[in-house]
């Protein structure tokens, strides 16, 4: 991301009342411990390497639809 690394972008969403309870999963080519670390430390409620070819990303993201669309069970909207 341009003007702003995705660890403090996630840090500013964070500090958003209306935006803080929104699920954040970290898509990154990193798999330095010291990322994986702060990112959870930041909230994130993923951390997933990154893959190299298209039909591999494919799939990855069928995963993360599956989890957090179907198995994952989220609070009712609060009006």
């Amino acid at each position: 991301m341009p003007g702003m690394g995705g660890k403090e972008f996630l840090r500013r969403l964070k500090l958003e009342e209306d935006l803080k309870q929104i699920p954040v999963i970290i898509l990154t080519t990193s798999d330095s411990e010291r990322d994986i670390i702060d990112s959870y430390k930041l909230q994130a409620s993923g951390y997933v390497h990154k893959p190299v070819s298209l039909d591999e990303f494919k799939q990855v993201m069928q995963k993360i639809e599956a989890y957090w669309f179907v198995l994952c069970k989220r609070p009712p909207k609060e009006d």
